[in-house]
């Protein structure tokens, strides 16, 4: 009996032996796990909220267009206006041979 020695060294299992041995038992668990999720109606629950959102973004986004075309035909109808203001004032510094009147600046400095 030698009661001093140590017992050989062992030697390391490859990761691949480990990976072979430990796969199939997450491949069922994750079977399991999804079969549950059919069961109890993940699924539709998540499709039908996910259809709630898109729903929910596609109007907001219709409505931010919507605004948008209105803000653009108000600053279209606003330069328009501003045009026939500054030809009526050139016909009209024409017709008295007075000097036109320059724009107020809008700067503020």
């Amino acid at each position: 009996m030698n009661l001093g020695s140590a017992p050989p060294p062992r030697q390391p299992v490859p990761l691949w032996k480990q990976a072979v041995r430990i796969a199939p038992v997450f491949f069922v668990l994750g079977a399991a796990m999804e079969l549950f999720m059919i069961k109890t109606g993940f699924y539709e629950i998540v499709t039908r909220k996910e259809a709630e959102r898109r729903l929910e973004r596609k109007q907001e986004l219709e409505l931010f267009r919507k605004q948008a075309e209105e803000a653009r035909k108000a600053r279209a109808a606003a330069a328009a206006q501003a045009s026939l203001a500054e030809r009526s004032g050139e016909a009209s510094a024409v017709a008295t041979d007075s000097p036109p009147v320059p724009p107020a600046s809008s700067d503020r400095s």
